[in-house]
């Protein structure tokens, strides 16, 4: 075997060991493959904690996440919990005040569309104040009024291809707002 085989015989048994060795650190023994072969991707969903909450601002959560889990954070923990609460959606807002009895009463809003933009949260057309609507390029306050009035005259849109029913907003002005309302 000539010099140059060897050593590349020799690098390319180092890399192997390396990349087996360095897998292995991310399993606990005796589960089998190294992680390097396995790829996991879980969806995470942002929530922003407010008032009554000791870590205040936008959190990453794994989808799968209870809102039993997130209360777990607040030291009110115990006092309303009873398991009947919808699950957690991505940008969704959560403050705890209590109320005039001291009983602690959980409020669920939406983060402003401006921050859901920002975070990369898809926003829906029925959790949308008139405010969120002016955060859009190209919505100017008429346009929201607008928007707004619709969706009090005629019910929720549903979903966002349906905007196309309020007066001004065409395939055109939906192609230029379609990265804000689809998930990336």
């Amino acid at each position: 075997m000539t010099s140059y085989r060897g050593t590349v015989l020799l690098v390319v048994l180092l890399l192997v060991l390396l990349a087996w060795n360095s897998g292995r650190v991310f399993l606990p023994e005796g589960e089998g493959l190294p992680a390097f072969f396995v790829e996991k991707k879980s969806k995470m969903i942002w929530i922003e904690l407010g008032e009554g909450f000791s870590a205040r601002g936008a959190h990453q959560f794994y989808d799968e996440t209870a809102l039993e889990d997130v209360m777990k954070m607040t030291p009110h923990f115990g006092l309303f919990m009873d398991g009947s609460v919808a699950p957690l959606s991505s940008g969704e807002a959560l403050e705890i005040r209590l109320d005039a009895s001291g009983k602690a009463v959980l409020i669920r809003d939406w983060m402003p569309a401006s921050r859901r933009i920002a975070l990369g949260v898809a926003l829906h057309p029925d959790t949308m104040t008139r405010e969120d609507w002016e955060d859009l390029p190209g919505i100017g306050p008429h346009l929201a009024e607008m928007i707004e009035l619709d969706r009090h005259k005629n019910d929720e849109f549903r979903s966002y291809p349906n905007l196309k029913r309020v007066r001004g907003i065409g395939e055109k002005r939906l192609e230029h707002w379609r990265e804000f309302f689809m998930h990336h």
